[in-house]
C-alpha cells in the first residue's frame, strides 16, 4: 500500500470522520436549494379541496371531524382516511392563515427531515456516513418525489415516511437496549415510542401498515 494513502489519511477515511450533524445539515441545505422555488407556488388541484374547501381545516367545523368522519368530496365519500395530514393543515392554517407559501415551506422542511432520518437509519445499518449521505441525497432530490414535496396535498407521503423512519429508529434502539439490559425499562419505552410513531404513520398513509414487515 502506498504511504501516501494509509487508511487514516485516505479521502474516504477523512470523510467518515465528519460528524453526522454536518451531513444532515448538508442534506437540509440541498433540499432547500432544490425545492425552495416551490414556496412561490399557489394551491393547485386537490389543495383547494383538502385545505381551502375543508371546513374543519378552515376552522369552521370541529377539528374532531377530521378524525371521526370520512373524507368527502361534495356528496361522495372518498376511499381514504388522512386525519393527521389534515390536522397538520389545520394547524398551519391557524398559524399562517391561507398563505400557500407557508404550506409549501412546511412541506419542504418535512422532506428535509425525512432525508435526515433516512441518513440516520442507514448509519444504524452500518453503512458508512459518506455512503449514507449519498443515498439520502439521491432520495432527497429524486424527481419521483417532486409531487409529494412541491404539491401540498402530497404532504401525507413525507409525513408517513417521517413517522415510519422514526418508528424504525425507535425499534432499533429498543432492540439494542434489550440486548444490553433486558431488565431495564429503557427498551420498553423505546418500543412504545416506536409503536406510537408507527400509529402516526398509519394516520397518514395506508402503506405504513407494511413498515414492521
Amino acid at each position: 500500500m502506498s504511504r501516501s494513502c494509509w487508511p487514516s489519511s485516505c479521502p474516504a477515511s477523512r470523510f467518515s470522520s465528519v460528524p453526522g450533524w454536518c451531513w444532515m445539515l448538508l442534506l437540509t441545505v440541498l433540499v432547500l436549494i432544490v425545492y425552495s422555488p416551490a414556496s412561490t407556488n399557489e394551491f393547485v388541484w386537490d389543495d383547494h379541496f383538502f385545505i381551502e374547501g375543508n371546513p374543519a381545516v378552515q376552522g369552521k367545523a370541529p377539528l374532531s371531524s377530521l378524525w371521526l368522519k370520512p373524507v368527502k368530496y361534495e356528496r361522495a365519500v372518498l376511499p381514504l382516511w388522512r386525519p393527521l395530514p389534515l390536522t397538520v393543515y389545520a394547524a398551519l392554517r391557524s398559524v399562517f392563515g391561507t398563505s400557500a407559501a407557508a404550506f409549501h415551506l412546511a412541506s419542504v422542511l418535512l422532506h428535509a427531515a425525512v432525508a435526515m432520518l433516512l441518513f440516520l437509519w442507514l448509519v444504524e445499518m452500518r453503512l458508512p456516513r459518506p455512503a449514507s449521505f449519498v443515498a439520502s441525497a439521491l432520495y432527497a432530490v429524486h424527481p419521483f418525489l417532486t409531487s409529494a414535496v412541491a404539491y401540498v396535498a402530497g404532504m401525507a407521503d413525507p409525513l408517513a415516511a417521517f413517522f415510519s423512519l422514526a418508528a424504525l429508529l425507535f425499534w432499533r434502539e429498543a432492540f439494542q437496549s434489550f440486548e444490553a439490559s433486558p431488565h431495564s425499562s429503557r427498551w420498553q419505552k423505546r418500543l412504545l415510542a416506536g409503536f406510537l410513531a408507527w400509529l402516526c404513520a398509519l394516520f397518514c398513509k395506508e402503506w405504513a401498515l407494511m413498515v414492521p414487515l
